[in-house]
C-alpha cells in the first residue's frame, strides 16, 4: 500500500519512491509474489537509468538488471529478459572487469537465453 501511495504521489525520480520500491521489491521476492517483484523492478531499473544516466555502466544498474533478467524470464518475455542481461553483461565488464567472475555469469546467462535456454 505504500508503494500505492508513492507512485500516485511521488516523481518516478523521488528518492522516497526508490526506497519504497526497494523494500517492496525484496518482500515481494521473499513471498514469491513474481508479479510485484517485477512491477518493482522495472520501476527501479528506470530510475537508476535515469538518475545514473551520465554513468550508464554504472555497478548498482547492472546488478538490478540481473535481477530484472530473471523475472521477466519468469513472466515469459524472454526478449526482454535478453535484452536486459545484454545491457547486464556489457555494464559489468567495465564496472567489475572483463575478467570478473561476474562478468563470466552474466556473459553465460546471456548466451544461454540466446540459444533459448531458461
Amino acid at each position: 500500500e505504500a508503494v500505492a501511495i508513492r507512485r500516485a504521489c511521488c516523481h518516478r525520480l523521488s528518492t522516497l519512491r526508490y526506497e519504497a520500491e526497494g523494500r517492496c521489491l525484496s518482500a515481494a521476492l521473499l513471498c514469491g509474489d513474481n508479479a510485484a517483484a517485477l512491477e518493482c523492478c522495472r520501476a527501479l531499473v528506470s530510475f537508476l537509468e535515469a538518475a545514473l544516466a551520465h554513468v550508464p555502466a554504472h555497478a548498482l544498474l547492472a546488478l538490478q538488471r540481473f535481477t530484472l533478467c530473471d523475472l521477466e524470464l519468469e513472466s515469459g518475455d524472454a526478449a526482454e529478459a535478453r535484452r536486459q542481461m545484454e545491457a547486464c553483461a556489457e555494464a559489468v565488464a567495465i564496472s567489475y572487469g572483463a575478467k570478473s567472475a561476474l562478468r563470466a555469469a552474466a556473459r553465460e546467462r546471456w548466451e544461454e537465453l540466446m540459444s533459448g535456454g531458461s
